[in-house]
């Protein structure tokens, strides 16, 4: 029952057991459209925004400072984490996926149910789906993929803010830094703001950022240490590449979207495709991971995904990093639904664990 927070151009509710703070977000599984943000016109007493080296968009891998990692296997067979759970927002798809890999925890974000499109809510769900807790973020953006960083015990979450529309086209322009804690007013600090649009993953078991940035003409991907981004710097990405198309990332034809992206060592994973039903003509067997090398900018293996085909309504959505027990796994969702024609909105994870 607690007021909104005003905060940059917008007003922004982080609310979950009655939590009232500063708005943030990611960005969200479309294509490589270009969007424009407004220009920020003020912000919050709570929210800091940490200066930021000017970017530019590179037209060739930079490779800086990262060594050839293991990758994984995207040939092996998937296993499965969740299988069609529901969520604080029952009529709401499933966007993104975090995981805090040091305390144990697994968050999903989804949109809000008879709100606007940027308004967002980030589930905590617990290993066997129920759900722990979770806090709203409006005038957000869609809830692709987002970072979830580990300071002992407590998780702070890497999300997109700023959102250029209060619609389902809307897109975060700036990153926001906040502790997930529902039921309390959490510092927010912002970086990298006035971006056409803007998201993150974190590796990890390297601690590291990856920033996806669309800068007006073309989308990059950037690594940076974690420590430094903290800190606001992003003067020294440690790898720097161009995205590549997005019907490179789809082979087969079909109307390429991309759902989710995420990082582990000197690899970027990345998830697409769209939704439909089995056995029709919006079968949803369009969905590819690809793994892309930082050091060169290259796929170096793709595969369509073809698990939980009996889901109704199959659609890819979030692709984030988890370890269990010492071993990385690289986790991709499905939203689905119980009833093909109903409102009702589930969620599923599968994983693949094998490095090569």
């Amino acid at each position: 029952m607690s007021a909104p927070d005003t905060w940059s151009r917008r007003s922004l509710l982080l609310a979950g057991v009655g939590l009232a703070a500063a708005g943030c977000t990611t960005p969200s599984g479309a294509s490589n459209a270009q969007r424009q943000a407004p220009p920020p016109s003020g912000r919050p007493a709570s929210a800091t925004t940490r200066p930021t080296a000017p970017t530019t968009a590179p037209t060739a891998a930079t490779p800086a400072g990262i060594r050839p990692s293991a990758r994984f296997d995207l040939a092996t067979r998937p296993r499965v984490a969740l299988r069609e759970v529901r969520l604080h927002e029952s009529d709401s798809t499933m966007q993104g996926i975090g995981y805090d890999t040091a305390n144990h925890r697994l968050f999903a974000v989804q949109g809000r149910d008879g709100r606007p499109g940027a308004d967002l809510c980030i589930n905590q769900v617990g290993r066997h789906g129920k759900v722990l807790g979770h806090v709203h973020v409006n005038d957000a953006g869609h809830g692709q993929s987002f970072g979830v960083e580990s300071v002992g015990s407590k998780s702070y979450l890497w999300f997109e803010s700023d959102a250029t529309e209060n619609t389902r086209a809307g897109r975060g322009t700036a990153l926001a830094r906040f502790r997930f804690a529902p039921g309390r007013r959490p510092k927010v600090e912002k970086f990298l703001t006035g971006s056409p649009e803007v998201g993150c993953a974190i590796d990890p078991v390297a601690k590291r950022l990856l920033v996806r940035r669309f800068d007006g003409q073309a989308t990059t991907y950037r690594l940076y240490r974690l420590a430094d981004a903290t800190q606001g710097d992003f003067g020294r990405p440690l790898a720097a590449i161009p995205e590549p198309s997005n019907t490179r990332l789809q082979p087969d034809g079909g109307t390429p979207v991309l759902q989710a992206f995420t990082v582990l060592g000197s690899y970027v994973y990345t998830w697409v495709g769209t939704g439909g039903h089995a056995g029709t003509a919006s079968d949803p067997f369009n969905t590819f991971l690809s793994a892309i090398d930082l050091r060169t900018g290259r796929i170096v293996q793709q595969r369509r995904i073809r698990i939980g085909r009996s889901l109704a309504y199959r659609e890819p959505e979030g692709l984030a990093v988890d370890v269990v027990n010492g071993t990385p796994r690289l986790c991709f969702g499905f939203a689905s639904r119980p009833d093909p024609d109903g409102p009702r909105r589930l969620a599923s994870i599968f994983y693949l664990d094998t490095l090569r």
